[in-house]
């Protein structure tokens, strides 16, 4: 009696809401479900099989779902099976562009992308956001179906409507497996997004995937590409304390003097941010010490105000302008004076450093 309601319900339309029952996900229930399937008529088996959903409105995500789009979201090879033997497109799709294979791959339903495939299926059908099965794959790291897709195929560099690629998505989420295996196809490695500008290399410097930088230096890429606000890969990992990152970069001569948008530099946020060593890489690249940021704050100042003795230490060992004041009118000596770093302030009042005058500068105000 429930499998007769459960098949009426389905055969009106309620096709999504009836296939989300959460007894499908009991094994012995489908089993029961499916020889009840069987012992139908074969022409209602094949409607059922083909039925759309025609309840949900056209604004909902789920409009337009069929059996075979939700059982592959779910993962259940054995409905799927059932469905191909019922003459079912397996290129169908929702409303929104998603197909069977999207929801496979998205969710990492390997059994399900492999009997797909058999069925010679375009894998280049997108969700209407650009998203394609290698893209959604690639994303959330499921590189044995990364592996089934590219066997057929498809196209690499196939972009999500804001520009962002599959090897871009991959090199952000740190898949370093998924990304050897796009590079093998030869993608377009300077695919930035259309939105930030960020490119692979960007993010994979931003978040410190050092095996996936390593790769993608390997390739013939611009290594200067920036965010929208400025920021480079160097900058990047730079800020974020990456140095293993920041070594390899510079063995592509990157322009480490290139500031974002505020005119921070690498080296004004490796100074801001403590990364001493850093610092010690960025310096023998004789970087411009005095290049200052927006409000004419240089790397010297900022590291006297944020107390990173060592790193004002490495700084004072350039030939740095001493005369550097912000737009306010202070200087490192003064900042540091404020914000009580004593060893800073010794180190900038030593002899050959900042001039007895310099110790009376004041701001624009007199203080």
């Amino acid at each position: 009696m429930y499998l007769e309601r459960f098949i009426k319900d389905w055969s009106t339309g309620k096709v999504r809401v009836t296939l989300m029952n959460n007894n499908l996900t009991v094994s012995e229930f489908r089993q029961q479900l499916l020889k009840h399937l069987q012992n139908l008529d074969k022409s209602l088996q094949v409607t059922l099989a083909n039925k759309c959903d025609s309840v949900l409105p056209k604004e909902h995500h789920g409009s337009g779902t069929t059996p075979l789009i939700q059982t592959c979201c779910d993962g259940y090879t054995d409905m799927l099976q059932w469905m191909i033997h019922n003459d079912v497109d397996v290129n169908q799709c929702k409303n929104n562009g998603v197909t069977g294979l999207y929801f496979a791959s998205q969710n990492g339903h390997i059994e399900t992308v492999k009997l797909l495939l058999e069925r010679n299926l375009n894998v280049d059908l997108c969700h209407n956001n650009g998203c394609s099965p290698l893209y959604m794959a690639s994303q959330n790291g499921h590189t044995e179906i990364v592996k089934l897709l590219l066997e057929r195929n498809p196209g690499v560099d196939i972009c999500r409507n804001d520009g962002c690629s599959p090897l871009l998505m991959a090199s952000r989420s740190g898949h370093a497996d998924i990304v050897r295996l796009l590079l093998e196809r030869n993608p377009n490695i300077n695919l930035c997004s259309k939105r930030t500008g960020c490119s692979p290399l960007y993010y994979a410097s931003h978040n410190g995937h050092v095996e996936i930088v390593k790769l993608l230096l390997e390739r013939n890429l611009n290594v200067d590409l920036c965010h929208n606000n400025g920021c480079s890969p160097l900058y990047m990992a730079s800020q974020n304390g990456h140095t293993e990152i920041v070594k390899l970069l510079l063995e592509r001569n990157p322009n480490i003097d290139l500031c974002n948008n505020n005119g921070y530099s690498p080296l004004y946020m490796a100074s801001q941010n403590g990364h001493t060593d850093i610092v010690k890489l960025l310096l023998e690249r004789n970087p411009n010490v005095d290049l200052c940021d927006n409000e004419g704050r240089s790397p010297l100042y900022i590291a006297s105000q944020e107390g990173h003795t060592n790193i004002v230490k490495l700084l004072l060992e350039k030939n740095y302008n001493v005369d550097l004041c912000d737009n306010k009118g202070l200087n490192q000596l003064y900042i540091a004076s404020r914000e009580g770093h004593t060893d800073i302030v010794w180190l900038l009042l030593d002899i050959g450093r900042i001039g007895i005058y310099y110790v009376d500068l004041s701001d624009i105000n007199g203080l």
